[in-house]
C-alpha cells in the first residue's frame, strides 16, 4: 500500500518572518526551525535564498 505524503507549503511572508527571526535574534537556525515547526534544512535553504535574492552571500556586499 502507498501512503501518500504531504507537503507543506508556506508563502512568502512566513518565509521571510522566519529568515529575519534567525537573522535579527541572533538564535541559530536550528532553534529557530524547531520553534516554528519546520526543518532547520528548510529554514536554512530559505536564508541561502533571502540572502542571495538581498545581493549577499554570507553576510557581506557582493
Amino acid at each position: 500500500m502507498t501512503e501518500k505524503i504531504l507537503r507543506r507549503s508556506f508563502d512568502k511572508e512566513f518565509k521571510v518572518s522566519a529568515v529575519k527571526l534567525v537573522l535579527e535574534s541572533g538564535k541559530s537556525v536550528k532553534t529557530i526551525a524547531a520553534e516554528l515547526g519546520i526543518s532547520d534544512n528548510t529554514l536554512f535553504n530559505w536564508k541561502k535564498k533571502y540572502l542571495q535574492d538581498a545581493g549577499m552571500h554570507s553576510g557581506r556586499v557582493i
